[in-house]
């Protein structure tokens, strides 16, 4: 007879986490999901676009990169005046690859 009642307490327990503390606990839960993704997100960019290599402004590095590829956008609509209308996809796709391979290298060389 105890174990009965014992299981009834739990389980009124649990029909009250389920239906009171839990929709109270979403809400927080799904902003502290999205603020840890954020975090993620800045770090990889962050690693991406090779801040390591001017750690105190990092906005430097980001305008940078920002500056080159906006460049190479940019290039997109006169590039078939220069003759480069079938390269225009890999002048486009070049500073990625150039960000990936710098971002390669300063994570193999790394000295900390």
């Amino acid at each position: 007879m105890e174990e009965v009642i014992i299981f009834v307490i739990i389980g009124i327990a649990f029909l009250l986490l389920l239906f009171v503390a839990l929709p109270r606990l979403i809400v927080p839960g799904i902003y502290f999901g999205i603020a840890i993704l954020a975090l993620f997100l800045f770090y990889g960019l962050d690693q991406l676009f090779s801040v390591i290599f001017i750690p105190r402004v990092p906005w430097l590095m980001w305008g940078l990169w920002g500056g080159i590829i906006g460049s190479t956008l940019g290039f997109w609509s006169v590039a078939p005046r220069y003759g480069l209308r079938g390269k225009r996809l890999w002048i486009t796709l070049s500073p990625f690859i150039l960000m990936l391979l710098v971002m390669s290298l300063s994570l193999l060389f790394r000295t900390r």
